[in-house]
């Protein structure tokens, strides 16, 4: 007996419930596209929503992904969920494209930065990013998400396969449930700031920050400003953003150049997780030598 819920179509038989759900990938470009871009995306997408449906499903239920439709404007694609599982879980079914969608949106708000502020409210978090952008996503979700690096990995190699191809201008993905579509749309520089993994496993812990001012060698300097620095301090071979501003033009307009500076004394913001170090910000560059 087939069932029809809004856009969503049911399939019940005895014992069970299979419900249908779609996620509409758009490559924004050329209507056709490389093989190589496409073959990379749909791997990333594909892993993330394995490991999504893996920490959903009991293992008596199914679930698998099929590519319905492939049509032209821009480059789309349309991914079918299929879930089966015992009709007296099914008000539990777990929304595996709609958990895929509310991470995606919450990696772009986050633009590749560690979030300013994260707040618990009941069966929701709420992340607020280093620019003020604002996201609320279920705590199921959230702790998905953070505890699992791959997650994140994942998305930023998708971000980054698709901002090197030259002939895509964006990306999109839409999830279809019931009558609800819901959109995450990234232009070219939501990818390109996006395609950096940041350490969201320490997102889950105690988290404080405090300052630091010290001497840092350049190891290796970060002179295209699309990955952080990588210095060593106090004995240990450290990685860093850069956010003196003042500094980051004076090595674009190569008037600090490398290696003839070797040291910056700066000062920082370091994160901790329990108590030991797991990022670090270079919020000013006091002098160099």
């Amino acid at each position: 007996m087939f069932k029809r819920r809004g856009g969503t179509i049911m399939l019940i038989k005895r014992g069970y419930v299979m419900k249908k759900e779609t996620l509409t990938l758009r490559f924004k470009g050329e209507n056709d596209i490389d093989i190589e871009t496409l073959s990379k995306s749909l791997d990333c997408v594909v892993a993330v929503l394995g490991k999504i449906a893996d920490s959903s499903l009991n293992e008596n239920d199914f679930c698998k992904f099929k590519v319905k439709n492939i049509e032209k404007g821009s480059f789309m694609i349309t991914i079918e969920q299929i879930v089966e599982m015992a009709t007296v879980l099914f008000p539990l079914m777990p929304p595996i494209l709609e958990s895929f969608n509310s991470i995606v949106e919450l990696k772009k708000n986050l633009g590749g930065q560690m979030p300013a502020e994260v707040i618990h409210e009941g069966n929701n978090t709420i992340v607020k990013s280093c620019v003020g952008n604002v996201t609320y996503i279920d705590n199921r979700t959230y702790n998905l998400y953070t505890r699992d690096s791959s997650i994140e990995k994942c998305l930023s190699e998708l971000s980054k396969t698709i901002s090197e191809d030259g002939e895509r201008t964006g990306f999109s993905i839409a999830v279809t449930d019931d009558k609800t579509v819901k959109t995450v749309e990234m232009d070219k520089e939501d990818l390109i700031r996006t395609r950096n993994p940041i350490d969201v496993e320490s997102l889950n812990g105690d988290i404080t920050e405090e300052e630091a001012t010290g001497v840092l060698t350049v190891r290796k300097p970060d002179l295209l400003g699309n990955s952080k620095w990588q210095f060593k301090f106090l004995g240990k071979t450290i990685n860093a953003d850069i956010e003196d501003e003042n500094f980051l033009k004076k090595v674009k307009e190569k008037e600090i150049s490398f290696p003839l500076v070797s040291k910056l004394n700066a000062k920082m913001r370091v994160r901790l997780k329990n108590g030991d170090p797991i990022s670090y910000t270079v919020i000013e560059v006091k002098s160099y030598e």
